[in-house]
């Protein structure tokens, strides 16, 4: 018989996936007994793990401490979620994904032996097999990916939650919870209080915790102190002045919460690799931390002259406002940093033009460098491009300090709508009816354009958000494109990117 390829996998992950999700509250136990009957116990003994939990910056955090952590010499196995583009991303192996093929075979190493389990004469175990959960595979199949290629420490991202989460039978060696908010409310609650007391359980006796200071909702300290007060959980969190570290290297991520996130990843990685947590940071700790990129989270690339691309996955009201500044900010950046080259430019065709006349001619020539050919102020135009699945008014309010400065918005349809349980349809116009209300009653002023079908190539995305859509929209003026709202429109921009063959540059 043939061995399974990556094209047979990818054909069983379309049939797992295209079910509903469901909150499973035996969640803990089914996997713990998966992690028996298939033969995981001595993986998971095997490794070492940190685990982080939180609504926003989990993934950023742990892809920092997994490059901190091989800065220290660890061979290191990074576990996130959702993936963007690839499948392979979400299981890594010191940085890289893993080949096709190894990837295949420990994909079906786990699931065929998950399903021999439907032919077993213990009803428990047949019904263990027909509750597949392509989050548990996933996670699974990372212990024993992990394990086969000698991986040290495993950085474990939490999928929801933190409590019931399927990653939560894992015995870490120091957890991390980034910065709280409103998310998954109709799974994890719908108040801070009970979300917090979700992500809080991840902690574990004994087992040092770091979190972050919880700036944004404060009501929350209480609640994860509660809890490791309860399972004798040390907790730290990282108010200012624990971390003795004044200066910051500059990051390759951008925005202040990816300093907040670098900063509780260093906790970890060092509580993991067993460095002193409070010395002056390492050579190669700066290092790791000004080179670490992480795709769709801050993340800028330059498609042409005429379009620059900024790209986000922030989905709830925060992060969204997170976004919002950092792309607000990192767009004036480049607009003056442009100027001062264009600038430099001129003058230094100026000089030479004048090395042999009079060079008194020179000192008028600097006020018209701010202007393009007509004297006309050069800027850029700012897109909105968005899609979500969540509320449409409680996720665009943040924006409300940055309209001036958004000359349109594209609501955006995706190849593979993902339903939440509250129910949203997967059917595109009946999707985006809400968001576009939502925004036309916030934003009148502001045109909003639907876009009934996903986008099928690159040109297609370019062609609607450079087309004016109104006298004071000219087309000729370049264009900045803020893309946020979800992981998976940031996975189809990133996707329709690499088709056109444009490479990312941070």
């Amino acid at each position: 018989m043939a061995s399974k390829t990556y094209g047979d996998m990818l054909e069983v992950v379309q049939r797992i996936t295209a079910a509903r999700p469901s909150r499973c509250l035996d969640n803990l136990e089914i996997t713990s007994r998966l992690i028996d009957r298939l033969g995981l116990e001595g993986a998971l003994k095997k490794l070492r793990f940190v685990h982080i939990a939180g609504t926003k910056g989990k993934g950023t955090c742990s892809q920092y401490t997994s490059q901190l952590l091989r800065a220290h010499g660890r061979r290191v196995g990074l576990f996130t979620s959702p993936h963007l583009i690839d499948i392979r991303e979400r299981i890594v192996v010191d940085g890289e994904m893993l080949s096709h093929e190894r990837f295949a075979k420990y994909f079906f190493d786990v699931y065929d032996c998950h399903q021999s389990l439907l032919d077993s004469d213990s009803d428990w175990d047949r019904d263990l097999a027909s509750r597949a959960n392509f989050f548990r595979l996933m996670f699974l199949m990372s212990i024993h990916a992990f394990a086969s290629e000698g991986v040290e420490i495993g950085v474990m991202e939490v999928g929801i939650g933190g409590r019931i989460d399927a990653t939560n039978v894992i015995h870490p060696v120091v957890c991390g919870i980034t910065s709280l908010g409103m998310d998954h409310m109709e799974i994890l609650g719908d108040t801070m209080e009970l979300i917090a007391a979700e992500k809080a359980g991840i902690m574990k006796p004994n087992v040092p915790c770091f979190s972050v200071a919880q700036v944004e909702h404060p009501e929350t300290r209480r609640v994860l102190e509660k809890r490791s007060r309860e399972v004798d959980c040390p907790l730290v969190f990282m108010d200012p002045g624990i971390l003795p570290i004044r200066s910051w290297p500059q990051l390759a991520i951008g925005g202040e919460h990816a300093v907040t996130n670098s900063k509780l990843a260093l906790m970890l990685a060092r509580t993991a690799a067993e460095v002193p947590i409070t010395m002056p940071l390492l050579p190669e700790e700066i290092t790791a931390l000004q080179t670490t990129v992480y795709a769709g989270r801050s993340q800028v690339i330059k498609v042409n002259e005429r379009v620059t691309v900024y790209l986000d996955g922030a989905h709830t009201p925060e992060s969204i406002e997170m976004a919002a500044k950092w792309f607000f900010s990192t767009a004036a950046d480049a607009a003056t940093e442009a100027t001062h080259r264009r600038m430099h430019t001129n003058i230094a065709a100026e000089e030479a033009r004048l090395s042999e006349g009079d060079s008194e001619e020179l000192v008028s020539a600097p006020q018209s460098h701010a202007t393009t050919g007509g004297g006309r102020q050069q800027h850029r135009r700012n897109v909105l491009l968005f899609y979500s699945t969540r509320n449409p008014s409680a996720l665009f309010k943040p924006l409300m300090p940055y309209t001036q400065g958004i000359q349109k918005i594209v609501i955006a349809s995706i190849h593979t709508p993902k339903t939440p349980l509250s129910g949203v349809t997967e059917d595109h116009r009946e999707h985006l009816l809400p968001y576009v209300e939502a925004w036309r009653k916030l934003y009148p002023e502001i045109p909003c354009l639907p876009c009934a079908a996903p986008f099928d190539s690159w040109a297609n995305v370019e062609e609607l958000v450079c087309d004016s859509t109104g006298d004071s929209d000219d087309e000729t003026v370049p264009v900045n494109i803020f893309v946020t709202g979800s992981f998976f429109l940031i996975g189809d921009i990133l996707n329709l990117l690499r088709g056109h063959h444009v490479a990312p540059q941070s």
